[in-house]
């Protein structure tokens, strides 16, 4: 699969290329995102960010937020990412009084094929949180924090606020991020 993924200033690129190392990956800055670059490509990955949150600074995301909206390519966001998505469709968010960064327990509450077991171990390291969506987003996962996964109704759209490519602590959430990406397969969607 020909995946791109959108450097949104993540501290895991390296991490998250290892785990995409059966796929041909591009890297590209959010700066240099457009409609072309995404269209030569099967899948598109936002990344997280160390930068400014969606809520405070949504012009610097407005690349992908068009895109999220507009392009048929399936998508998958991961911490800023899946922050972006939630936001590109109208969910709420709020900060966090402190920078989560645990091992946590996320609960399956909408069942997807991507899930095999009904709770999982996955790595967080985030300041803001999803705390309800409206559709087209569909809740699919929970934490005592709030929303941990999503999906849209209608197209292949998934966000999670977790780390499914940092490997430490028995992060669970890649086991999660394989099944998607086994979903999201061309070979798969036809």
């Amino acid at each position: 699969m020909d995946i791109l993924i959108v450097d949104n200033g993540t501290e895991h690129l390296s991490e998250l290329e290892k785990i995409l190392s059966q796929h041909n990956v591009s890297v590209i800055s959010k700066e240099k995102l457009n409609a072309t670059v995404v269209e030569k490509h099967d899948l598109l990955i936002l990344s997280g960010s160390i930068q400014s949150p969606v809520m405070e600074k949504p012009e610097i995301y407005a690349k992908e937020i068009a895109i999220i909206q507009n392009s048929t390519k399936p998508i998958i966001g991961i911490c800023m990412g899946f922050e972006i998505i939630a936001y590109a469709f109208g969910a709420e968010l709020r900060e966090l009084p402190f920078k989560e960064e645990s091992l946590m327990e996320i609960k399956v509450v909408n069942n997807d094929s991507i899930f095999t077991q009904d709770t999982y171990k996955v790595e967080e390291r985030h300041r803001w949180v999803v705390t309800s969506v409206v559709k087209p987003l569909v809740a699919i996962a929970t934490s005592k924090d709030g929303i941990e996964a999503i999906k849209h109704e209608g197209k292949n759209i998934y966000g999670f606020q977790f780390h499914p490519e940092i490997f430490d602590n028995n992060n669970e959430g890649a086991e999660i991020f394989v099944k998607l990406l086994e979903k999201l397969s061309p070979v798969n969607t036809i």
